[in-house]
């Protein structure tokens, strides 16, 4: 490692490991005139902005423009004493590019030695209605110790490979509103009704109606849209009344959070197997170690992509109603992605549409072709994507420095969205390359 490389590892482990929060990147939209809330358009340079505190867009973390390269000087890049040796079980193709197409499941944290039980495994194929035997084959969370789940944490997936869950979204989506029914759930039912509906939103269209990530102006912004009237946008468009898709992100309120039980989540994550249900003042603030400024809400319409992407923080991602696709990519494969350089807005981003390179996108074959001759290297990937989809209860851990896109399939999603740093004796992959 040369003196270059090292002073640009100390500086991204500084930012990652010494912040209270985690910032944003995430861009902006136009909002039809129905609030009193001003329209904005995304500067990247808004430092006023006051949802850089927060996770964006499942972009935990943004790297500052100068920040270009990283390393830990361990090992935590090579993941091949954790990564299984698994063969890609995703069917073959429906057209001429079946390599492309190949794909590996995202492991169960409660099944570490049975392989996958996610769409890849059911022969599903992105684009497909999820058929009811794979809503229905999902696994048991309870059937072995949190503790046990909590030390399988730690030993085999902390910061090193991604992997599925049902254990610690077991009682949101059973005992919240939120958790039950998505935001409609959170708009319609219980004593905390009138204020979740007031619940101060970012309202967000994509210009190109598709792509939702970050400065740069991919995206609007309209700030303190409250939550009924953000949800209305979401609700039309999967209703089939407007063709503009949105995204909004809410804080996790109290109005929000209070009959969510963390305590799975904590123990897992946390080590820690007593939790005060109270939380913070008897706000039941989420506890360690997570925080509310890195805690959130997002409602996406069908179709709303995250391009491709990596975060510094840890994340989870549940999904509590609706689906979602993620392909996810190692971060060693980082010079094949065509990472955004330093100076872009977005620079732990890249430009590569992932599907349609894969040939998943139901884009016409020259357009994939373009694609790939545009975007060469991401061949080096093939055969090394992963790839999951996402249901009611279902979680997804992504370690720091993972890529990943995600996509909103067929009817509005909401997701809760948990972020917390890595701690100082985690190492720092050097993922952004010249």
């Amino acid at each position: 490692m040369n003196v270059v490389s090292l002073a640009c590892a100390v500086r991204i482990y500084v930012i990652c490991v010494t912040r209270a929060e985690c910032p944003l990147t995430m861009g902006a939209p136009e909002l039809a005139a129905t609030s009193s809330a001003a329209v904005v358009e995304v500067a990247d340079d808004a430092e006023g902005d006051r949802w850089k505190a927060m996770a964006d867009a499942f972009d935990f973390g943004g790297l500052s423009d100068d920040d270009d390269d990283g390393s830990s000087g361990d090992d935590r890049g090579d993941l091949s004493h954790v990564r299984p040796n698994l063969t890609p079980s995703t069917p073959q193709p429906r057209d001429s590019h079946a390599k492309a197409r190949r794909l590996l499941p995202v492991r169960w944290l409660e099944s570490p030695s049975t392989g996958t039980r996610d769409g890849a495994d059911l022969e599903f194929i992105p684009g497909d209605e999820l058929t009811s035997a794979a809503a229905a084959d999902k696994m048991d969370a309870g059937a072995e110790p949190i503790y046990e789940l909590a030390a399988r944490f730690t030993r085999e997936y902390r910061s090193t490979q991604p992997f599925l869950t049902r254990v610690v979204a077991e009682h949101w989506t059973r005992d919240s509103a939120l958790g039950r029914q998505g935001a409609p759930g959170a708009l319609e039912a219980g004593p905390s009704t009138a204020g979740a509906s007031r619940v101060e939103t970012t309202l967000l269209f994509a210009k190109d109606n598709s792509n939702f990530l970050g400065r740069g102006g991919l995206c609007d912004r309209t700030d303190g849209v409250p939550f009924h009237e953000a949800w209305s946008h979401v609700a039309a468009h999967a209703a089939g009344d407007t063709d503009r898709r949105c995204y909004f992100r809410a804080p996790l309120a109290v109005e929000l959070r209070r009959d969510i039980d963390f305590t799975a989540a904590r123990v897992v994550f946390g080590g820690e197997e007593k939790v005060d249900g109270s939380g913070a003042n008897g706000t039941n603030a989420p506890p360690h170690p997570f925080s509310e400024r890195t805690s959130s809400v997002w409602v996406s319409s069908p179709g709303c992509v995250t391009p491709l992407h990596f975060d510094l923080c840890h994340g989870l991602l549940t999904q509590l109603g609706g689906t979602k696709r993620v392909l996810l990519i190692a971060p060693e494969h980082s010079r094949s992605t065509h990472c955004n350089p330093p100076s872009h807005a977005n620079p732990n981003s890249s430009p590569v549409d992932l599907p349609l390179w894969l040939g998943d996108s139901p884009h016409d074959e020259d357009a994939a072709d373009t694609e790939r001759r545009k975007y060469p290297k991401v061949a080096n990937v093939v055969g090394e994507v992963y790839e999951c989809v996402l249901t009611p209860g279902d979680t997804l851990y992504i370690p720091p420095f993972w890529w990943h896109h995600i996509t909103t399939l067929n009817e509005a999603s909401t997701s809760l969205l948990l972020a917390f740093d890595p701690t100082a004796e985690e190492g720092v992959h050097p993922c952004v390359e010249d």
